[in-house]
């Protein structure tokens, strides 16, 4: 009933949106122990907790977690697919490293406030089919949330500059461009990961983990340029496709395809400029791509012209 109140009532002076902010967050934590009624933080608590060794230890597992993730999927793209990250400038590194730091501490710091917040958390290791239908379930419902905003800060200049602009700096991807993002992004994003376990039971905690750890894998596997992952790559490359998080291998649901947004990376001919001809030569959705690049490299250069054309009106 709270939940629904939530939902269907005005946000403003909202008696529990006020005690959500305000006043306490309960229960079954990782860190507060079992369901009890004496067990309650308030705001100063949760607070204090960010500058506690148990918080310190969880900031260090979650980017040991990220860096060996990160090394692993570049040294495979290196190594097996032949990618080619020299064409990285000084300066991208430097930003992606500055953002990474900035984003990925940002989504910690949720991580932590979440399994606080939510007083459902179920620790049965022992139930397969919970962890499953929590895993599922979160990812299905990420996706979701995820394109939903990811097309709206596209469709919004404001909200593109202010919170996604930062990690479109990137043309070129690599594994350290999936996480250069603004604070501001990662709050957002990570919104995605509250709702399954607060509002629809889906609070496995086991479950859950494997869900957030697996969206990690994926951020860092669609920036790799490994060719079958080039779907993000062309959301960079075209901007106005590809909105969805996940590879088209990986997919729990495929929004993009739904709403119309979605292109296979030969079909953009910037990306044949930016990534090379042997990306493109690998089979691509179970069949060998055969790019017609005269075709391509044609439509580049009107393209090109019309941005020309267009940038002398802008002029005028």
């Amino acid at each position: 009933n709270n939940a629904i109140n939530l939902l269907f009532s005005p946000v403003v002076g909202h008696p529990l949106l006020l005690r959500i902010i305000v006043h306490t967050m309960t229960g079954y934590s990782l860190i507060y122990g079992n369901d009890d009624a004496s067990q309650t933080t308030n705001t100063k608590t949760l607070i204090n907790s960010f500058f506690t060794p148990d918080f310190a230890l969880f900031i260090a597992v979650y980017y040991l977690l990220y860096l060996v993730t990160a090394s692993a999927i570049s040294a495979i793209a290196v190594i097996k697919f032949k990618v080619n990250y020299t064409n990285i400038t000084t300066d991208q590194l430097y930003r992606e490293i500055k953002l990474t730091i900035e984003g990925y501490t940002t989504f910690t710091m949720c991580y932590w406030i979440i399994l606080q917040f939510v007083n459902s958390w179920r620790h049965d290791y022992s139930d397969f089919k919970d962890i499953t239908m929590t895993y599922i379930g979160n990812g299905f419902i990420f996706n979701a949330w995820f394109y939903a905003n990811h097309r709206l800060w596209h469709s919004n200049r404001f909200l593109f500059r202010y919170v996604h602009s930062h990690h479109h700096k990137s043309v070129i991807v690599c594994p350290l461009t999936a996480l250069s993002n603004a604070w501001t992004e990662s709050v957002i994003v990570a919104i995605g990961y509250f709702i399954g376990p607060y509002f629809f039971g889906l609070s496995n905690v086991w479950g859950w983990y494997l869900f957030v750890v697996s969206i990690l894998f994926e951020a860092i596997l669609g920036h790799s340029r490994i060719p079958f992952t080039l779907e993000h790559a062309t959301h960079h490359a075209a901007v106005v496709k590809n909105y969805g998080f996940y590879s088209a291998y990986l997919t729990r649901f495929n929004w993009d395809k739904l709403f119309g947004t979605w292109s296979y990376n030969e079909d953009v001919p910037r990306m044949g400029k930016l990534y090379g001809k042997e990306q493109l030569s690998y089979k691509w959705n179970d069949e060998e791509s055969k790019v017609n690049w005269e075709v391509l490299e044609e439509k580049d250069e009107i393209l090109e012209e019309k941005d020309e054309i267009l940038e002398e009106k802008d002029e005028i």
